[in-house]
């Protein structure tokens, strides 16, 4: 597929909104929504790629906010994609590599530097975060108790992908000085926390993260790491949950009543646990409660106190929610 130009993605994107308005089906909608951002993120860069979403996004959290509710059982989400690949890859070795907070608007330029050091993924999927789309609820779908349960080699039986056979670790270091990390056993399993270390260094500057994600993607040290990783495996490369750039949202509130219950139970956050019932009264709502959690429905902003950063997660948006899944061939 070549370049999508600007008119292209609002054409696009006007067809999606007019399906999902006329389609009263969760399972049709959700796909619908896939399907769209599976055609336009490979291909589109982040600035456009936002564009793409934001009356999606809008329209998640108004007119068919009641999608969120129905997202576990519409979307195969990250946890169970990864248990479903890892038994039908039962001979040869595999491998898995979790970039925590890799969301679909590194998809292009991952994809577009795979190709450039010569390697072509196998496939390219969208998956569902676990809600609230938090790292330790990614683990403890995968039968761990929380990340660092997965440092140094500590997977117990109960980690759903090999347990305790299947060597895990959890890395902080530049990617180039972790090669010496990849054990030599037929299944690993890396958690790299670099994007969202990022994420919380530069919470206020979006362009930062940009740059360092494509100074990373397009130097040697990360594909040393993928192509170490391939020795005799497969490779999965996904995420535990995605971000937003919140500094692009499309929706401030100025609204006092919601903007004070806003701040009373999310600060400068985007979500709680829901020790009480939300606040009803706000047509379309402000928050959902999932999972015993409240999230923040859509591009919603306010402000507060320090500034509302313009890099988190926890919240519901397409940009949260769904993250890249890529695999990649094994090196002989």
């Amino acid at each position: 597929m070549g370049k999508i130009n600007k008119i292209e993605l609002l054409n696009k994107q006007q067809g999606l909104l007019i399906n999902l308005l006329n389609d009263t089906n969760s399972h049709n909608c959700w796909q619908a929504i896939l399907d769209y951002l599976l055609e336009i993120a490979p291909e589109t860069s982040p600035p456009m790629l936002h564009q793409a979403t934001v009356k999606l996004d809008r329209l998640l959290a108004e007119s068919a906010w009641n999608l969120w509710y129905d997202f576990k059982g519409c979307i195969t989400r990250t946890a169970e994609v990864l248990k479903d690949w890892w038994g039908d890859n039962s001979v040869g070795g595999r491998a898995i590599l979790i970039l925590d907070a890799l969301s679909l608007r590194e998809l292009k330029p991952l994809i577009e530097n795979a190709r450039a050091n010569g390697l072509e993924p196998s496939s390219v999927k969208i998956t569902g975060a676990e809600l609230p789309t938090e790292t330790e609820q990614f683990a403890k779908a995968l039968g761990m108790p929380s990340r660092a349960s997965l440092f140094n080699n500590g997977a117990t039986d109960s980690f759903l992908l090999g347990g305790k056979a299947t060597r895990t670790d959890v890395l902080t270091s530049p990617f180039q000085d972790c090669l010496g990390d990849v054990p030599p056993s037929p299944d690993i399993f890396l958690w790299h926390c670099w994007l969202d270390d990022l994420i919380h260094l530069y919470k206020r500057d979006p362009e930062e993260v940009e740059n360092a994600v494509q100074q990373e993607f397009t130097g040697p040290g990360f594909w040393q790491l993928v192509n170490k990783m391939r020795k005799g495996r497969k490779l999965i490369i996904t995420s535990d949950h995605g971000y937003a750039n919140c500094k692009l949202f499309s929706n401030e509130e100025t609204e006092q009543q919601a903007k004070d219950v806003l701040i009373k139970y999310f600060g400068a956050g985007r979500l709680c646990l829901a020790e009480a019932l939300f606040p009803v009264g706000f047509m379309p709502p402000l928050a959902a409660t999932i999972n015993n959690y409240h999230m923040v429905l859509g591009q919603r902003r306010w402000k507060v106190q320090g500034g509302y950063p313009h890099l988190t997660h926890g919240g519901l948006t397409v940009f949260e929610a769904l993250v890249p899944f890529i695999e990649f061939p094994e090196e002989s």
